[in-house]
C-alpha cells in the first residue's frame, strides 16, 4: 500500500470476514518531496541524466510532504522525451 502525506503509519493486517489481508506498506508521506525535487533539479541543470529510481521518485513526489502546495514541478512537451523542472 502507498500512503501519501499526512500518513505517520497504517496496520499491515486487514480482516475482512473471514479473510485476512496482509499488506506492506510504504510510507511515501515520510519522504521530503522539496528535496526530491531540488536534487532532481539540480542533476537536470547539469544535464545528467535520470535513473529509474529518479523516475520512480519524480513520479512519487506528488504524495511526499512538503512545506508549501506542490507547484506545477514538471512539464513535458506532447511530442518530445524532455522533461522540464520548474519551480
Amino acid at each position: 500500500m502507498l500512503y501519501g502525506a499526512g500518513i505517520r503509519s497504517a496496520r499491515d493486517t486487514l480482516q475482512a470476514g473471514s479473510l485476512t489481508f496482509h499488506v506492506h506498506n510504504i510510507l511515501v508521506g515520510k519522504e521530503d518531496g522539496e528535496a526530491v525535487l531540488r536534487r532532481l533539479r539540480e542533476k537536470a541543470t547539469r544535464g545528467e541524466p535520470f535513473t529509474a529510481t529518479d523516475r520512480g521518485d519524480l513520479i512519487l513526489s506528488p504524495l511526499m510532504r512538503r512545506r508549501r502546495p506542490l507547484p506545477r514541478a514538471v512539464t513535458r512537451s506532447p511530442n518530445s522525451t524532455t522533461v522540464r523542472m520548474t519551480s
